[in-house]
């Protein structure tokens, strides 16, 4: 039978692991990416907005709207986890509350408009060419 103070040891243990579990899955705590690393981003001037995928526009045509807000869209890559998906949602709501700062009112209804214009015309230079 295990004494009062091995019981306590164990159930601390176990809650610093459930902690941890807690940080590296849900919070990306130990993923390249996450709150802090968006924090010093923040810092340095380099804001990124993360995504997961090949990118579905010409990215420097892509960047060259984003900048005016302030930002760049950066792929991290196509391999998906849940853990990856995490982490970056972490990041990329701390970039976002940052560019709602620094921007005007209703930045993010110019940018959708300017980036669907984007598409339109990449979308109809494809298909001029057949």
């Amino acid at each position: 039978m295990l004494n009062s103070r091995t019981k306590i040891l164990t159930t601390i243990i176990l809650l610093i692991l459930t902690i941890l579990f807690g940080l590296w899955y849900y919070l990306g705590f130990f993923s390249q990416y996450n709150y802090f690393t968006a924090k010093n981003d923040i810092e340095e001037g380099q804001l990124r907005h993360l995504y997961i995928g090949e990118p579905a526009l010409n990215t420097d045509a892509e960047n060259a709207i984003t900048n005016k807000y302030g930002f760049e869209y950066f792929s991290v890559g196509c391999i998906y986890s849940k853990q990856l998906d995490n982490s970056i949602q972490a990041y990329n709501k701390a970039i976002d509350k940052q560019l709602d700062k620094s921007n005007q009112a209703g930045w993010r209804e110019r940018l959708r408009y300017q980036m669907d214009s984007l598409a339109f015309s990449q979308f109809n230079n494809e298909t001029d060419i057949e």
